[in-house]
């Protein structure tokens, strides 16, 4: 029989899980931990010293303004472009390429933290707008899609008539072409950076279940462009969403600012099929 022990991912979940401890993880000291891990368990196992090293390590590790873990090694060759690298982000989310050289005023998302006006209450608003955004790209079924799918969409974005006249052809399109996608998207906060307009990067996944024919309507966002997919496969990657303040006078006030009109999923995105 294979010789069971505590691992540090057990330790750690243990902590955090435990529903009669409410002491900090900050204030557990080596021996805590390896009581705790065990009296949890119900049974008396071996304490793994490397996992009881590696679990404090997860403790003590520094943590960013949203109470993530950083992490110093293995990073990714352009680090410096970011304030700091995640323990739990994949590097992939780091090597999206961005060019910096569409307009004259550019910050890289550590320079960016430098800027007059940053404010993290701003930033988690951003957030909020690009998921809801590109959630609802990600997440269309005909049978339901109607004008209320699209206040969805543009309720997060700077208004235009041009974009209301886009989003109706899109729905009428979509329906004809009997689309349903289902998807998920999550914003990185920390990875905001300005080339003209500002941009945030999100992870996102997408499976296309249904459509009639790939030359018509099956994304909103660049579905004129027809992007290229597989029925029935699930995707996932990462992508840079634009936003712009549309407000006269609000230049530099990061809280006016909305998904941009133009902004797009998949024109700066790298996505392949989920491994």
């Amino acid at each position: 029989m294979k010789k069971r022990s505590i691992s540090a991912i057990m330790i750690v979940s243990l902590l955090l899980s435990s529903s009669g401890t409410q002491m900090a993880l900050a204030e557990i000291t080596r021996q805590e931990m390896a009581k705790m891990a065990v009296g949890s368990q119900g049974e008396k196992l071996p304490i793994d010293d490397k996992a009881l090293s590696t679990a404090e390590q997860v403790k003590n590790a520094p943590k960013d303004p949203w109470g993530r873990a950083i992490r110093t090694t293995d990073l990714p060759e352009n680090y410096k472009d970011f304030p700091y690298i995640l323990a739990d982000a994949p590097n992939e989310l780091y090597d999206l390429k961005h060019e910096y050289k569409s307009y004259n005023s550019n910050l890289t998302p550590v320079q960016f933290l430098e800027l007059d006006g940053y404010k993290k209450e701003d930033i988690d608003k951003w957030a909020e707008y690009v998921e809801q955004f590109v959630y609802q790209i990600v997440n269309v079924d005909y049978t339901t899609l109607d004008e209320q799918w699209g206040n969805k969409l543009t309720s997060v974005m700077n208004k235009s008539a041009a974009l209301n006249e886009d989003v109706a052809n899109y729905i009428k399109e979509a329906k004809e072409n009997k689309v349903k996608i289902v998807g998920t998207v999550k914003a990185e906060p920390s990875i905001v950076f300005l080339d003209g307009p500002n941009y945030m990067r999100v992870h996102f996944t997408f499976k296309v279940i249904s459509f009639d024919d790939s030359n018509k309507a099956i994304f909103y966002e660049d579905w004129k462009s027809k992007v290229k997919i597989e029925k029935n496969v699930e995707y996932e990657g990462y992508s840079n969403i634009s936003l712009t303040t549309a407000a006269y006078g609000a230049v530099g006030d990061l809280s006016y600012a909305r998904v941009a009109v133009l902004a797009s999923l998949f024109k700066e995105a790298s996505y392949k099929p989920k491994q």
